[in-house]
């Protein structure tokens, strides 16, 4: 009787805590859950960039209007700029798709045809491990967008240098 009740016991412990590592890396973002609507699929993949730069990115890549009459909506480069450098500092920036899509549209933005070819091959890569980047970001598009708007980037730079 007694050795089934330790048995009984030491299940549960084992359980609770099996259930709690589960618990504690899905919110330390060390283990990530998606649902594709036809199942779940889990990724170890740490993400970086968290909402809270999305969030920020997302607010300077928003387009306004200036004060003047005639004036064209523009980004917040400034902002843009920033919210990048910051996730260029971020440990396994690299590994995230989130932080490298960021880093394409700055790039792309900034008419850095090198920067944006790498972060692109990133996300290439990224993507055949099935790594995608938060469906929040504002510029989420498909990936051949990202081949276009690198090949627009690359001829307009080859033509002023010419």
């Amino acid at each position: 009787m007694k050795k089934k009740t330790i048995t009984i016991i030491i299940s549960a412990l084992v359980a609770v805590l099996l259930v709690g590592a589960i618990a504690w890396s899905l919110v330390s973002g060390s283990l990530s859950l998606a649902w594709n609507g036809f199942g779940g699929q889990f990724s170890t993949t740490k993400v970086v960039c968290d909402e809270k730069v999305v969030e920020a990115y997302n607010k300077a890549t928003e387009y306004t209007y200036p004060m003047q009459a005639d004036a064209m909506p523009t980004m917040d480069i400034e902002a843009l700029n920033k919210t990048v450098a910051d996730v260029k500092t971020r440990a396994g920036h690299e590994n995230d798709p989130t932080c490298q899509v960021m880093i394409f549209w700055a790039a792309i933005e900034a008419k850095e045809v090198d920067v944006a070819h790498q972060a692109l091959d990133a996300l290439k890569e990224l993507h055949e491990k099935r790594n995608f980047p938060n469906n929040n970001l504002r510029t989420a598009v498909p990936l051949f967008e990202y081949d276009t708007a690198l090949e627009f980037i690359a001829t307009s730079s080859d033509e002023t240098t010419e």
